[in-house]
């Protein structure tokens, strides 16, 4: 028995000898809410920020450095978000982006969505590493906007027909909090309810589909004319990343 003993209480020192630590150390802290560190162990989960291995709460939103501890050694990535409603979840706008303010490891800021690569550290046994991280809004003040100019081409499909619409359009692109403009089409949001389902309004810009002198087998058809359509758009936003909309 006694050697047994012995046996589990060199087992568990040897987990506690090889454990790391981080410590997470956050540029002007907010004031208000709380601040909650995300970390990732997996590239599949960190690309939609979702199933996080470890969730820890930061002690005074940041103030003082908050310690992480006990961790395998391996490679992670962090991500760390003001929750200004105390909710405990990362709350999303209508297309699913983080509307609350936010920051990754590395110092790293993604374009697009997050690379585990780009945020990634390596731990090592018995090592404790320093995280500094400043937290940043998505949107900025104004929303995110883009504008260009793009080129809509269109053949007819219709026996006899041989036209070809080239039509010059601006390439507005616009995310906001509630309002979403890609290119022909627009968006916004009426209702949300957690971060599960949504309710917006939908906008969407069609070219006619031909003109009756196209071909003499639209002769009293009358001409097919640009179409702006708009409606309802139920959405749900599943698990794994994966959204569904119906219009």
């Amino acid at each position: 028995m006694k050697a047994a003993g012995l046996w589990v209480f060199i087992f568990i020192l040897a987990m506690t000898v090889s454990a790391a630590e981080l410590e997470v150390r956050i540029d002007y802290p907010p004031t208000d809410g709380a601040v909650v560190a995300w970390l990732f162990d997996s590239p599949n989960t960190f690309v939609d920020l979702r199933d996080p291995a470890r969730v820890v709460v930061l002690s005074d939103r940041g103030n003082t450095p908050t310690p992480i501890k006990d961790l395998p050694a391996g490679e992670y990535a962090l991500v760390v978000f003001h929750d200004a409603n105390s909710n405990g979840l990362m709350d999303k706008n209508f297309i699913g982006i983080p509307r609350e303010w936010l920051g990754f490891s590395n110092r790293y800021w993604p374009e697009g969505p997050p690379t585990f690569l780009r945020a990634a550290f390596t731990l090592a046994a018995d090592e404790t590493k320093i995280i500094d991280v400043n937290l940043r809004s998505i949107f900025g003040k104004l929303g995110l906007l883009g504008v260009g100019v793009g080129v809509i081409t269109q053949t007819s499909p219709y026996l006899g027909s041989d036209r070809v619409i080239v039509q010059p359009i601006p390439a507005i692109s616009y995310i906001g909090d509630r309002v979403q403009i890609l290119g022909p089409g627009i968006q916004c949001g009426l209702f949300k309810w957690g971060n599960l389902v949504g309710l917006a309004v939908t906008g969407n810009y069609r070219l006619g589909a031909y003109d009756e002198e196209d071909s003499p087998y639209l002769v009293g058809l009358g001409n097919r004319q640009d179409t702006l359509m708009g409606g309802l758009a139920l959405q749900a936003f599943l698990p794994g990343g994966l959204d569904v909309s119906a219009e």
